[in-house]
């Protein structure tokens, strides 16, 4: 089977040939799992913080700031993968989120200002810096075709956002804690992650053609 890079191939692509490469469910699995991992954590945090005994305008203030340096993580976050390559920096941003979630779940052994400005920092930092790489990668390995495709991949990140949120409040009602849901959060990232070393297609950024015949092998 021929490998052909996607700038290759011949006329625009259409949402029925991608949904017929790896490539496109690898970063729909990448949208999928990043929201559940978002949205486990996002709409308890206030709460969270709450309960371990900050103040609520402590609590709210640190929901704030992350929501605002997820601005110069998304700049950041292209500025890195024009570099270093996109799927190095999708790897340094899930690692970020992961250290930011452990910090919050450290919060319930230690309740101390350190790990909220640890969580903001880098929980809020990476927070929507994979949007940038996976619309890059659409460009790439999908050209004429990128609004349609990456509108029909953000379908994964509704879907994600509401699994995430209700999986981590039925986990609370379940065990009365947010520890399972951070833990959740964590094995989003990790599947998310996972998506670009895994998934050939987004590791070498190459796809197979739907329109050019393959080439047999002899």
């Amino acid at each position: 089977m021929r490998i052909a890079a996607a700038g290759s191939v011949t006329g625009q692509w259409r949402i029925a040939m991608a949904l017929r490469t790896s490539a496109f469910w690898g970063l729909f699995a990448a949208y999928l799992f990043t929201a559940v991992a978002s949205f486990s954590v996002m709409p308890h945090s206030v709460a969270y913080l709450i309960e371990r005994g900050f103040e609520p305008l402590v609590a709210a203030s640190a929901f704030g700031f992350a929501g605002m340096l997820s601005a110069i993580g998304i700049i950041a976050a292209g500025w890195l993968s024009d570099r270093f390559g996109r799927r190095q920096t999708a790897t340094l941003s899930y690692i970020s989120t992961m250290l930011g979630i452990t910090a919050l779940a450290l919060v319930s052994l230690s309740p101390t200002l350190a790990l909220v400005y640890a969580f903001v920092f880098f929980f809020g930092l990476m927070q929507g810096a994979r949007g940038p790489i996976i619309v890059a990668m659409v460009a790439v390995l999908f050209p004429g075709g990128v609004g349609a495709i990456y509108g029909t991949l953000s379908v994964a990140q509704g879907l994600g956002a509401g699994i995430g949120s209700w999986a981590s409040g039925l986990l609370y009602e379940l065990t009365g804690s947010y520890i399972v849901s951070f833990v959740l959060a964590i094995c989003g990232c990790l599947a998310g992650l996972a998506s670009f070393w895994v998934v050939r297609s987004l590791r070498e950024e190459r796809i197979v053609s739907p329109v050019a015949a393959p080439a047999r092998s002899l």
